[in-house]
């Protein structure tokens, strides 16, 4: 309830503050330097129940309080309870005013009549200075006032009902909640609480509350709370709308009926003569809520509470957990395989290396045997490395050039076929005709050029320019 009333005390803020302009005119002279508005927490009470008193005090800048005046606030012949005073703060665009929230809680006694009481107006101190100038001269004096605080009236009754709504605005499907808070003295009887066996269809019980359409009825729910001579009985209603209508959805509060227990039901220790408690019924009327919708979604969603964990659509499963584990799967087995691959590779490569021994000529022209290499790219290979022998056998025709650049135009002229693949041994093995069933149209060069280095090998002209070079 403290939340309630500080809000309530919030939301009345500017609206006192633009009646505070009218009491605080431009000229300091003519202004009232603190005025005092209250606002009580309820208007009404059963037995001893305390009530919270907001008192906003609404000061100009430069107005000095007196603290000890709200500790010590007379509030016969109610009991002070407690008070608090908040921090003080400015008006919202209003210049040179503060405000400052004083939170009074006052109990009755238990053993009061029915009717209204009052809590009477108390005094609040406070000083500020005034500069007063005479002739050349100014001095400033102190000036101490007090400001009243206005009298609340309470009423004592022996049954009042609160409704609250959750949500004022709310969507469709969404659970929205009412509840109806019922302060009781402990001697009455709620007659409409609980439906009999054959329930009257004119009168709206509690536990089974009716609701037109829009409105679809969720679930109920009842609390009850004892304290001395009072009970505090708390009923809530969960319920959703399933429409989009032109204009705000009442819910409608039942009617709270009632009566004074007779002598056989009345709780033990009652102050309440006999004498009141009448056997008239009498019944509260609550004002309905209004609920208004702002967005619209399917007529066909249901409002039933949730039970369990709600089982996902064939489709949304497939979606979400079978395709991201299939994806994975594919990814992991294509970097095992491609890891594996690159392991064999590796260390293929590293034995051949080990048989073959360091090679004679430089790195770029003693190419490996690509036994793991695609066609396209040993044939392009292969070609870049020829194209660097017959260089380096234009340049100088040694025997040691030439002995590298013939199993490289063998190769070239088996990569350049696709589908057969010469290692070196096979390559040097060779003769130029027994590749010519391999040549296509783009290694016929390279089959002139392994027959023309075939012949100088083996006519011995290639020993004669050798030695020509040397001299």
């Amino acid at each position: 309830m403290s939340v309630v009333l500080l809000r309530k005390a919030r939301s009345a803020l500017l609206a006192g503050a633009l009646a505070a302009m009218a009491v605080f005119p431009a000229s300091p002279a003519e202004a009232a330097p603190v005025k005092i508005q209250a606002r009580p927490e309820r208007s009404m009470f059963v037995g001893a129940q305390p009530t919270r008193i907001a008192y906003v005090l609404y000061v100009q800048t430069g107005v000095e309080l007196a603290p000890e005046d709200l500790e010590s606030a007379v509030v016969a012949p109610f009991t002070l309870v407690s008070a608090h005073a908040g921090i003080r703060m400015a008006v919202p665009e209003v210049r040179d005013l503060e405000f400052l929230i004083v939170t009074l809680v006052v109990a009755p006694d238990p053993g009061w009549e029915l009717g209204t009481h009052e809590v009477p107006s108390f005094a609040i101190r406070y000083g500020y200075d005034v500069v007063i100038t005479e002739g050349d001269s100014a001095r400033k004096v102190r000036r101490t006032a007090s400001a009243d605080a206005p009298a609340v009236k309470l009423e004592k009754v022996s049954v009042y009902a609160e409704s609250d709504l959750l949500h004022e605005v709310a969507r469709i499907g969404d659970a929205n909640t009412a509840t109806l808070v019922i302060h009781a003295a402990s001697d009455v009887r709620f007659l409409n609480e609980f439906a009999p066996e054959e329930p009257s269809e004119d009168i709206m019980y509690l536990d089974a509350l009716k609701l037109r359409e829009p409105l679809v009825l969720l679930s109920t729910g009842r609390t009850e709370d004892a304290v001395r001579d009072r009970r505090t009985v708390t009923w809530t209603w969960r319920f959703a709308v399933m429409d989009v209508p032109s204009k705000g959805v009442p819910f409608p509060f039942p009617p709270v009926t009632w009566k004074y227990a007779d002598d056989t039901e009345r709780a033990e220790g009652s102050r309440l003569p006999a004498a009141r408690h009448p056997a008239d019924i009498s019944t509260i009327t609550v004002g309905a809520a209004t609920v208004y919708v702002r967005s619209v979604i399917s007529r066909d969603t249901t409002f039933e509470p949730p039970k369990g964990i709600t089982a996902d659509p064939p489709h949304e499963r497939w979606l979400l957990l079978w395709l991201p584990v299939a994806l994975s799967g594919v990814i992991v087995t294509g970097l095992t395989g491609y890891g594996m691959h690159r392991v064999v590779v590796f260390l293929r490569t590293r034995a051949r290396a080990k048989k073959r021994g360091p090679a004679a000529v430089e790195p770029d022209v003693n190419l490996p045997d690509p036994v793991f290499e695609q066609a396209f790219w040993r044939r392009w290979l292969l070609r870049s490395r020829c194209r660097t022998a017959m260089a380096a056998y234009t340049a100088e025709p040694s025997l040691q050039y030439a002995t590298q650049l013939r199993p490289l135009l063998a190769r070239y002229i088996a990569a350049c076929n696709r589908k057969t693949r010469l290692s070196r041994e096979a390559a040097a093995a060779l003769t130029a005709s027994g590749l010519e069933f391999l040549v296509t149209k783009s290694s016929e060069q390279s089959l002139a050029d392994l027959r023309e280095l075939d012949g100088q090998l083996e006519s011995g002209a290639f020993r004669a320019l050798i030695q020509e070079v040397k001299a």
